[in-house]
């Protein structure tokens, strides 16, 4: 399987719906797994594997030995850095 880049209109897509959705608790705003984070930014769950060891930046950790990050977290994350929050 080859893992591709995301694109502008990929992440685009992505900001825009976690910019209309309002999360209610932490619940809902919780990924767990590879997958699931995955299916958020539309990508492979291989891709988002790579990106939590390669990338410093990446909000994406290992928690009980599971992939976690938040919807928020990765929201923030594909912005431009001069357009995230400080």
């Amino acid at each position: 399987m080859t893992d591709t880049a995301l694109t502008t209109a990929d992440i685009d897509r992505i900001l825009e719906g976690a910019s209309r959705r309002r999360l209610p608790s932490l619940a809902t705003e919780s990924l767990w797994g590879a997958q699931a984070i995955a299916d958020f930014m539309g990508t492979s769950a291989d891709y988002v594997r790579k990106l939590s060891t390669t990338d410093d930046e990446c909000p994406i950790r290992i928690r009980g030995g599971r992939y976690y990050a938040t919807r928020t977290e990765i929201a923030e994350w594909l912005r431009p850095k001069e357009e995230r929050r400080p």
